[in-house]
Parts: C-alpha cells; sequence; structure tokens
C-alpha cells in the first residue's frame, strides 16, 4: 500500500511537472518572438527543460520498475506526454536556430563587409626585347554595404594606394525607382559600371579607360521597369573625393533594355553555361564643361587664354552604345564610344601645348571594342578572345590628367584563360598585343608592344 501511495504522488508530482513544462514549450514556440531579447530568453531556456525532461525520464524508468503491471497504462501515458514534450522543445531550439540565422542575414544586410585582392606576375616586351615584369598588386578593396528599410549605402576604398572610391546611399521610393547621393561611378560605358571582379579579363580595354568617366560626388535618379532600366543624373565634374570647380556640373544618362530575356542588364560572361538566349542594348551619354587644368599631360598650361580673370573651360560631349549576347556558355559584347572636345581659346594662348598634340580647338574622338567568350566547362573555365581600336586622346576626362599619346591610333588584341570557382574568377592567363599608329605620318618606332601575365584574385 505504502508503495501505491507514493507511486500515486510521484505521479501526481510528474502530472503537474508535465504540465508546467507543456505549457511553458507551448508559450516559447508560439509566441514567435522578433526581439532579439527574446530570442535570448528562449536559448537559455532550453537545456533547463532538456535536463528536466532527462530527470522525468529517469523517475518514470524508476517506477515502471517498483509498480509493475498496476500502473503501467498510466506511466506509457506520461511517456507520450513526456513524448510529446520532447518535440515541442526541439521545435524550440528549431526555431532559435532559425532565429539566429535570420538575425545573422539581418545584420549581414545592415551591415556586409566585402572586398577582394588582385594581383600576380607580368612580362612587357617591345619588339623582341624585354622591357619590364615582375610582381604586381592591380586592386586592393575592401568595403561595406546594407540597407535598413527604404536605405541601402555602400563603402569602397582602395587599400593599395589609399583612396576612397564608393560612398553613397540609395533611398527607395518605390519598387521601381530610388534616389542615389554621394561620391559613384559616373555611368558612361557598360564595361566601368561592371565590378572589376567581375571582369572576364585582368583589365579593361584601352577603348574605355582612354574614354570612361571615374567616380564623381553627385545625386541620381535611378529605375528599373522589367526589361528596362534608366540611369539619370548630375555631378561635379572634378573626380572623385574632390569638391566642385567646374563653371556647371556635368549631366549623365544612361538606359539599359532587354532585346531577348528579361534582364536589361548582363554579366560579363556565362560561367555556368546554361543560359537561355537573352539580348540586351545600352546607351548612355555625359555632357560636362570642366575648368581647364592648370597641367595638362605634364604641360604647364595657361588657364585664362583671354585674360578675363576667369578660368578657361572645355566643353566634352560623350556617347556610347553597347551589345550584349548570352547563349549557352557563349557570351559576346560590343562597344562604341564618340566625345567630342571644345577647347575654344585654350590652343591660342598655350604654344607648348600645340607643339605637343597640335593646334586643333574642336576634337573627335571614336572607339570600339568587344569580345568573344566561351565556357569550356561549366562553372569552372572560360576562354576569351578581345579585339579594340581607339583613337588616343591627350586628355582624360574623368581625372583631369592626360599623357601625350605615342600616336593617334592603337589596336589591342587579347586573349585569356581564366579559371572561376564559385562562380568567381580565381586564376587567369592573359596575353595582349598593342600596336601604335597614325593617320598622316609613319609609325612610331616599335610600335608593337606585348603583354603576358597571370593573375590571382581572392575575394570574400
Amino acid at each position: 500500500m505504502r508503495l501505491l501511495q507514493q507511486s500515486s504522488v510521484k505521479y501526481f508530482s510528474i502530472t503537474l511537472t508535465l504540465c508546467f513544462l507543456s505549457s511553458l514549450a507551448h508559450s516559447q514556440s508560439a509566441s514567435s518572438p522578433k526581439e532579439e531579447a527574446e530570442n535570448v530568453a528562449m536559448e537559455r531556456d532550453i537545456p533547463s527543460l532538456t535536463a528536466r525532461i532527462a530527470i522525468l525520464e529517469e523517475k518514470i524508468a524508476q517506477l515502471k520498475v517498483a509498480a509493475g503491471d498496476d500502473h503501467v497504462v498510466v506511466l506509457d501515458r506520461h511517456d507520450k506526454e513526456l513524448q510529446e514534450l520532447r518535440e515541442q522543445v526541439a521545435e524550440m531550439s528549431a526555431w532559435v536556430r532559425d532565429s539566429q540565422t535570420s538575425t545573422v542575414s539581418n545584420l549581414a544586410r545592415e551591415l556586409g563587409v566585402y572586398g577582394f585582392l588582385q594581383g600576380g606576375v607580368s612580362g612587357d616586351l617591345v619588339g623582341r626585347e624585354f622591357l619590364s615584369g615582375g610582381f604586381y598588386l592591380r586592386r586592393a578593396r575592401l568595403g561595406l554595404h546594407g540597407e535598413r528599410g527604404p536605405v541601402s549605402y555602400r563603402i569602397e576604398a582602395e587599400l593599395s594606394t589609399p583612396a576612397l572610391l564608393d560612398f553613397y546611399f540609395d533611398y527607395r521610393l518605390n519598387d521601381h525607382l530610388d534616389i542615389r547621393f554621394g561620391q559613384f561611378k559616373v555611368p558612361f560605358t557598360k564595361s566601368f559600371m561592371l565590378s572589376s571582379a567581375e571582369l572576364i579579363f585582368a583589365d579593361r580595354a584601352q577603348a574605355v579607360e582612354q574614354f570612361r568617366y571615374t567616380r564623381d560626388i553627385g545625386v541620381a535618379i535611378r529605375g528599373a521597369y522589367d526589361r528596362f532600366s534608366f540611369n539619370v543624373g548630375i555631378f561635379n565634374g572634378a573626380g572623385p573625393n574632390r569638391g566642385p570647380d567646374n563653371k556647371t556640373p556635368g549631366a549623365f544618362a544612361r538606359v539599359n533594355a532587354a532585346v531577348v530575356g528579361h534582364d536589361a542588364v548582363l554579366p560579363d560572361h556565362d560561367i555556368q553555361g546554361d543560359s537561355p538566349l537573352r539580348v540586351a542594348l545600352g546607351g548612355s551619354g555625359v555632357i560636362d564643361e570642366k575648368a581647364v587644368p592648370g597641367t595638362i599631360a605634364n604641360i604647364a598650361v595657361n588657364r585664362d587664354a583671354d585674360s578675363d580673370g576667369i578660368f578657361d573651360s572645355v566643353l566634352l560631349a560623350s556617347a556610347g552604345l553597347d551589345l550584349t549576347l548570352m547563349y549557352h556558355g557563349w557570351h559576346f559584347t560590343a562597344e562604341t564610344t564618340f566625345r567630342h572636345e571644345k577647347w575654344r581659346d585654350t590652343f591660342a594662348m598655350n604654344p607648348g601645348l600645340v607643339n605637343a598634340v597640335g593646334a586643333r580647338q574642336n576634337r573627335n574622338y571614336w572607339t570600339f571594342h568587344g569580345h568573344l567568350a566561351k565556357t569550356l566547362i561549366d562553372n569552372r573555365l572560360l576562354a576569351a578572345v578581345r579585339l579594340g581600336h581607339t583613337r588616343l586622346p591627350f586628355f582624360r576626362a574623368g581625372d583631369l590628367t592626360g599623357v601625350v599619346p605615342r600616336s593617334d591610333r592603337a589596336f589591342e588584341g587579347s586573349a585569356i584563360l581564366q579559371h572561376y570557382r564559385s562562380g568567381s574568377r580565381v586564376l587567369g592567363l592573359m596575353y595582349s598585343l598593342y600596336r601604335n599608329t597614325n593617320r598622316t605620318t609613319s609609325d612610331p618606332a616599335d610600335n608593337i608592344s606585348h603583354r603576358i601575365l597571370l593573375e590571382a584574385q581572392f575575394k570574400f
């Protein structure tokens, strides 16, 4: 009789404990906590609940041995309740794990760290003679990006030559429109708008490097509507990390449209090798009136040719058009740009500049480049060739610098074999040939040069 009385008391205590634990588990799992404090509290309770379940399991096992067959049905019922409790605690554990993952994801969206490192070894030859070579570090980038509500941001710096590159905020107006303010890439050429980490080739084509704009401080309105996107705005025109020094701000516009498929902007490759037919067109234009720099191509310049006490300016008008096609591992891109420069009286009062680059006050430049790429091993290996032709300017609009060109024109031919891993390029072997020519005079001596490089990229 005493054994039965003791067993009844233990049954009662076990029943009360099971009810308490069950109600606690239900309240924790059904409350759907969203705040970090509640998740922490739940995480703290799970170990104690698990320990108490283990104690109850041991007690029920002891009672089964002591009670014999008289109370097996009751004990089996408690066993079933205990199993339900185990499942509820398991659900709580899963909820905590999911909440932690969600919290990490939210933090990653709000404060995401990224970066990449590019470097390798190269050799340059002019004619048949070795000119230079060795190890190099092309880029060492580190950045932050994230979002909170309708606001997203991006901050990126170059560490090899410490400089702030990107620093801007986007404010989402609706599902289709946002406003960007800060320092960002002037959206002129497609190749320049692509991240350096996403390019097939180790460097951009000469045609792009000579005429692209760079980063600048400004404001833009951007929109995306199914198969069409646009980007219009104004910028200082003074280059990165500099305040306004022009008479008027520059203005830019870029549009992208899907001709086949639904993507208005296509990547630089199809390393997956499974893309359906996709075709996209892009067009861009920039107009900018820049103050004439005090030095161009290492030549001192009289910036006030008409002696009116106001620095002279040069009017630049640029336009570009690009076509991209992707299909089952094949990728083709072609891009052409045109630039008109109006220097007014600058050359009349700068004989040093005239001696170096001629006396024409109005100058026109035209460029072309394109590449054809093929995925050889899906997600692993890609081969590509690139051809380009450009007139060589003496003035780079993006960073307000220049060099006296070796010739009027330049031709480029490049080929690369690029290895990929997890969607990012890892190691590439690239060869380039450059040829400088003149239209009306003889070509410069040693006008053919070669470059071969092996470049690795680490991205995170």
